[in-house]
């Protein structure tokens, strides 16, 4: 650190408080973006799952965060559930 201060003074800057509007912005920004990386990471998720024991749902369904998927694989959670299925239920 006495090196950076020392050497590199020119590239810190000083340190502002934000304004009121700024902070009280900040924690529900704060938790919004977990919650996109949480549901990018759990759509990820599924995608990987969905590839390794039923890709077919890969190519039928997007995107998969909707309703429609989620209880298509509620009812029928392997390809050989499909193919048992009636074609008037699917």
């Amino acid at each position: 650190m006495l090196e950076l201060l020392r050497k590199r003074r020119d590239k810190l800057r000083p340190w502002c408080l934000e304004d009121e509007p700024t902070r009280t912005l900040q924690l529900p920004a704060e938790q919004r973006r977990k919650l996109v990386n949480d549901m990018t990471r759990l759509r990820n998720r599924l995608t990987r799952t969905l590839k390794g024991y039923f890709p077919q749902v890969l190519t039928r369904f997007q995107p998969l965060d909707t309703r429609l998927v989620y209880e298509f694989l509620w009812h029928w959670p392997t390809r050989e559930a499909v193919q048992e299925a009636d074609d008037r239920t699917l």
